[in-house]
């Protein structure tokens, strides 16, 4: 495609010794063999348009690949990798083999052949070990889980506070049955927006989004919010719910980025907020424990913000 280009090129040049070489008959078999399609992945391609849109779904279509299909309606969650200086380059790293499923498994070590290898957990789950397996469900990794969480709901709580919110953290909210306790409760001018956040696997952001909206939309839930909030001297008018869900690739559902950046926030700090979520101290983690190595959490480090 490329050599294509170039040869088009070619054809509409001034030059007169180029042009000598264009109207050779040899040029002329390059350039029709250079115009027929090409092929990849068993589609034919005429334009650079649709090579890409071939690599895409050659790419979706895979394994690996699948999940990042979600990445096209959310280009936010790409931004730390457009612009890498703001985060550590061993953690760039690490945060694409995350992204693009790389990281070592047995289930694809299991890939390559390796005969009379079990593909089943480490940590004796009886399930297959799988990057999803490890950062969503397995037990051993159930601590880093909740911290990943927490450190996503805290980076939240923090950034929203500098620009003037009072944010209340897990408020207890009394129901007829039982109670609730958002993570993250953010009020300003007697408006109060509740944000919880779920870290989910690949293609559940529909799901989770409808059934955090049900769940904290309901208005028994609201009022017990309200009636909260006023308990503790704190007085709205309004209330709306912002669920924050981001997939365990560090991908945003675009209604979340939506949501946060109305409140507030710029473009570069929930981006920052989406790749501070990475799951690689889960995946370390897993591995640690797996063989008795003890181990902490590593956290992904990012560059202070201008001051």
């Amino acid at each position: 495609m490329q050599r294509r280009v170039r040869m088009e090129k070619l054809l509409s040049t001034q030059c007169r010794v180029l042009r000598n070489v264009v109207n050779d008959s040899a040029f002329g078999k390059v350039v029709r063999d250079l115009s027929l399609p090409i092929r990849v992945h068993g589609s034919c391609v005429n334009t650079k348009e649709e090579l890409v849109a071939a690599w895409g779904d050659s790419l979706h279509n895979s394994v690996d690949g699948r999940g990042l299909r979600e990445l096209v309606a959310s280009p936010l969650s790409n931004r730390w990798l457009v612009f890498p200086e703001r985060v550590f380059l061993r953690i760039f790293i690490r945060g694409i083999q995350l992204r693009c499923n790389l990281l070592r498994t047995r289930v694809r070590s299991a890939r390559h052949g390796h005969g009379g290898q079990t593909i089943l957990c480490r940590g004796n789950c009886g399930q297959p070990e799988s990057l999803v397996h490890i950062l969503q469900s397995c037990w051993i990794t159930h601590d880093a889980r909740c911290a990943r969480h927490n450190r996503v709901a805290r980076e939240l709580a923090k950034r929203l506070r500098r620009l003037g919110y009072t944010v209340f953290e897990e408020l207890r909210a009394p129901t007829s049955t039982s109670f609730i306790k958002p993570d993250l409760i953010a009020v300003r001018e007697r408006r109060a927006t509740v944000i919880d956040v779920s870290i989910v696997s690949d293609g559940r952001g529909v799901t989770v989004w409808n059934e955090k909206k049900q769940k904290y939309g309901a208005d028994e839930f609201s009022l017990a919010i309200i009636s909260a909030l006023r308990a503790i001297g704190c007085d709205v008018d309004f209330l709306v719910h912002q669920p924050m869900i981001i997939s365990y690739r560090g991908i945003c559902f675009p209604q979340s980025a939506k949501a946060v950046i109305g409140l507030g926030l710029s473009k570069v700090t929930v981006s920052d907020v989406f790749a501070r979520h990475c799951g690689f101290s889960a995946y370390v983690r897993h591995l640690c424990v797996a063989h008795g190595v003890e181990c902490t959490f590593l956290p992904l480090n990012l560059t202070p913000d201008p001051v």
